[in-house]
């Protein structure tokens, strides 16, 4: 994929997406041992789920509703949002 923007969350950080970005397939994988992650706003959401690192949970979501975020509570989690 070319078209994408991405983020890396440490914990306590969150990603506030744009409202343009409603329709759009978002993804995002652990890259630490264990990462606590909220997401409202798409969906499938999540209300501080814990996940193993590079677990697949987070691969293949759609954004949905208003306000969409994603919240990272403990660890670090890679993040993408596509953008086309």
């Amino acid at each position: 994929e070319d078209a994408f923007c991405g983020r890396i969350l440490k914990g306590g950080e969150a990603w506030h997406l744009p409202p343009e970005a409603s329709g759009r397939t978002f993804s995002f994988i652990p890259v630490a041992p264990a990462a606590e992650v909220s997401i409202a706003g798409m969906r499938w959401e999540l209300d501080h789920r814990r996940c193993t690192l590079l677990e697949d949970l987070g691969i293949s979501n759609v954004v949905e509703g208003e306000a969409p975020q994603i919240s990272c509570h403990e660890g670090t989690i890679a993040c993408w949002l596509f953008t086309k």
